[in-house]
Parts: structure tokens; sequence; C-alpha cells
């Protein structure tokens, strides 16, 4: 970053690789509190399926390492405070060890491998490189793709006039609470929330 700045790191002094000082315009990280505090402006059902069932909200989070909740009640969703959409969930820590992975203490977790499994019921599992969206099979498109899930809106709402990303800008009540966070991120200074190309959701 530029001199003069200040920017978030450990108690070892390391600097997450992307992070930038506020005011930079430089650095390019998101992490995953980033997108579960969007989804606490927004429910979690995305801006698709916000026109078939409406808004849905998460009642719980669960940690299940290193669990404090300051912290997570800052990252998850009271960084947001002051904007009406933003839901509190109950956030809740267990001893359940929910994968083999160690930490060691004063460490951060480190996830090396880049696969993700999606489980749908009633339809079965898949596995995907997480980096890259592709199933790790070669078996063709996940079935939790953009092109998937605009097929199951289309079966859901009938044929429609426009595009996936014009379908999802006419989500009203997803896209109010989102330009409503996005806002707030400028007006502070934080910057603004990485999209993808509009060329990737201009299909039909």
């Amino acid at each position: 970053g530029k001199e003069g700045g200040t920017v978030s790191c450990d108690r070892r002094g390391i600097v997450a690789p992307g992070t930038a000082h506020l005011g930079s315009g430089e650095g390019w990280l998101m992490t995953c509190s980033d997108k579960m505090a969007m989804w606490c402006a927004t429910g979690v059902q995305g801006a698709l399926l916000a026109q078939v069932l409406g808004r849905l909200d998460m009642a719980t989070i669960t940690i299940g390492r290193k669990f404090s909740a300051p912290h997570c009640r800052r990252g998850l969703c009271c960084r947001l405070r002051g904007l009406d959409c933003v839901h509190h969930p109950a956030l809740l820590g267990t001893s359940i060890k929910l994968d083999e992975g160690e930490l060691v203490g004063g460490t951060s977790a480190a996830f090396t491998s880049p696969r993700c499994m999606v489980w749908v019921e009633g339809e079965g599992h898949e596995i995907l490189d997480g980096t890259k969206g592709e199933r790790v099979d070669g078996g063709g498109a996940s079935m939790v793709c953009k092109a998937s899930l605009w097929k199951l809106y289309i079966d859901a709402r009938g044929p429609q006039p426009g595009t996936y990303r014009s379908a999802k800008e006419a989500a009203e009540e997803h896209q109010a609470p989102k330009q409503a966070v996005l806002a707030k991120g400028r007006k502070l200074g934080l910057g603004t929330w990485l999209q993808s190309p509009a060329s990737l959701e201009a299909f039909r």
C-alpha cells in the first residue's frame, strides 16, 4: 500500500494477501464474512429465488473453530448497523469437530485444497474445484452453476423476456438491500463489491 496507511494484520504483523489500506484504491481481497454479511442484509436466497420464495434469513450461524462472539457479530452483521434491512442471526459455537484438519495455537486456518462439495436433497452431491466452479470429475455443468439455476427459474416462472442478469436486476426485494450495503461501503470509503463481468450473465 501507500505510505501513511493502515492495514489489518494478525498478532504477528502478517497482512493478508491482497489487503491495502483504506483509500488507497489498491487491494482486491474479499472474504467469506463479506459474503455472509451481505446475506444478513439480503437473505441467503439470491435474486432469482427471492422472486419465487421471498426472503430467507439465517436463524443461526454455528462456528466450529476459534469462536469469538464479538468478532463474529462485527464481521457477519453488526458492521452494517444503521441499515434497516440487516438481520442479526444467533451466533453459536460448537466443540463438535467438523473436519479432520488441525490448527496450531496462534495460527490462522489454511485451506490448501480447492475442492468443495455441493449437496442437494434428492439430487445427490458433486465435488467442485472451488477456484473455478467446475466439477472435478469432468462431468459437465454443475447443478448449481448460473445456467442450471436459470433453467430452474424458467421452469418455475415460465419463459423470460430478458437475460439472466436482467431477471436478477428486476428482483427489487433483493436488490434494494444489496444496493444499500454497497452505498454504505462507498460512503465509508470501504471500496465496492467484486462482480462478475456482465457478459457472463448475458445469456437467455
